[in-house]
Formats: structure tokens, sequence, C-alpha cells
């Protein structure tokens, strides 16, 4: 489409104004109270049907060494609201969350969703539904560009920086930049979204099939193995 840019060069790109986030975060662990986890996830729904969505892991400069995903990020205009997964939630804590992740009243926008869907249920058992690809509607769009940085370079002439991608998502705790950087890729995500969405069709929204693993059916030797 003539309106969106289809493209931008590297050098062009850092010739940007960094953008800056312009709203509220409001950061969720293990041992934050479930009020201040209902409380942050009920106003993430009031009012909104799309929510900005990404996630960060821990980088493993080690073949074969993998970590799990340590923090989700969701935006609504308003405010984001990081929850960091690890360590590991209570399942009762978690709840609030997975009602906002299943609704399928609430879409969840973000670049190459599905593998963070993939990650959030492998590692700490959520389902994501009703989501959608920004590189599916910046196809629709005739855009060239599939990043994140890029998408939102095109629509908004600003520059998301990258430099905490590689850090330390794990550390006891996070530190201003990280909490910056994580907050504004899941609100980027929203404005991208916002900027493309009169491309968007039924069909650009998918629900992932993450399902959880079939119990094993015991036959008769098992069976009588397993009592011995």
């Amino acid at each position: 489409m003539a309106e969106y840019k289809t493209n931008i060069t590297k050098e062009e790109l850092q010739k940007l104004e960094p953008e800056t986030l312009p709203i509220g975060v409001v950061v969720l662990s293990h041992t934050s109270s479930i009020e201040q986890v209902e409380e942050a996830c009920n106003r993430l729904k009031e009012g909104n049907k799309v929510l900005g969505f990404d996630t960060e892991t821990k980088p493993s400069f080690r073949k074969g060494k993998s970590y799990k995903v340590s923090l989700l990020q969701l935006s609504s205009p308003d405010f984001v609201v990081l929850f960091r997964l690890l360590p590991s939630w209570d399942k009762k804590l978690l709840e609030p969350l997975q009602k906002i992740l299943k609704s399928k009243r609430i879409a969840k926008v973000g670049v190459a969703i599905g593998d963070d869907a993939k990650g959030l249920w492998a590692d700490h058992q959520l389902i994501t539904n009703r989501m959608v690809d920004l590189r599916t509607l910046a196809k629709g769009a005739g855009v060239e560009v599939l990043s994140l940085t890029r998408l939102y370079a095109v629509l908004y002439n600003k520059r998301i920086s990258k430099g905490q991608r590689l850090s330390d998502w794990e550390r006891e705790e996070l530190t201003e930049g990280q909490v910056d950087y994580a907050a504004l890729d899941a609100y980027a995500g929203l404005r991208i979204f916002e900027g493309f969405k009169k491309v968007l069709n039924r069909s650009m929204y998918f629900n992932l099939d993450v399902q959880q693993p079939k119990k094993r059916v015991l036959k008769k030797k098992d069976s009588k193995q397993s009592k011995q």
C-alpha cells in the first residue's frame, strides 16, 4: 500500500530518534500477592480487545544449553505489565494471567508470537489463544521488513533499541534498562497492530494448537508391572 513505507535500510534506521515508553509499567513476580496480580490483569482486560505481547528468555552462549521463558510482557494502550515467571509461580497466582491468555475475546499481537506461545506452554503450561502475528499484517500491507524494530520504524519513524535483548532476564532484580526495553517491545507490538489494523481480516487470527500431553494408557501387562 502506498501509504506505508515498504522498507528501511540499516543506515536509515540508525539515524532515527529512539522511541521512549510513554506509559507506566507494573512488574509482578512469584512474591506478588494474588490481589496485585488480579488488579493488574483486570486493568489489562478492562475495555481492551487487543494486547501487545512478547516474552524474554535468558540467552545461552553454550551449545545444547537452554533456559525457560523468564518474562512475559502484556501491553494495553495505557500501561504494560511484566510477569516475571521465574522463579515459578504458584498455580493459583497464575490463574488471572491464564484467563487473559486463553481468552478468545482478547487478541494478543506480536512478531513471531506463535514461538512465544509455544515457549509459554512448554515451560509454564500456559495456553495462549487468539493470536495475530504482525508479520502477516505487514505482508498484507505490502511491507517488506518483518522485524519489530523495522516495522515500528516504517510506521512511526522511530527506532526501538535492542540493546538489552541478550541481557540476563533471570537476574534477581531487573535493571531499569531491562524494564524499559521489555515494556517497550510489547507496547510497540500493540502500536504496530494499530498501524496495520485496516488490512486485518479473519484469516489473520489463529489459535495455536498447544495440546496438553496425553496421559499414558496402561496396558494390562504394564498395569501389573506398575503394581509390583
